[in-house]
């Protein structure tokens, strides 16, 4: 089971969120929000591990983000 920490617009911000919190070693992943919006309108909601959205929080709050 996963959990939405935070939710983004556009597929690049989403992509280099998910690429901050796996490079600090939290297993995290992206799901668009709408299924037939173009990828830089979409949403995304960005997911982690129930055990590890405390984890992730502070990293993303460490960064400012």
């Amino acid at each position: 089971m996963w959990t939405v920490i935070r939710m983004l617009k556009g597929e690049k911000a989403a992509d280099d969120m998910e690429s901050l919190l796996t490079g600090a070693g939290i297993m995290c992943r992206k799901r668009p929000v709408y299924k037939k919006t173009p990828a830089a309108d979409n949403y995304y909601e960005l997911l982690v591990l129930p055990s590890e959205t405390e984890a992730a929080n502070e990293i993303l709050l460490e960064k400012g983000i």
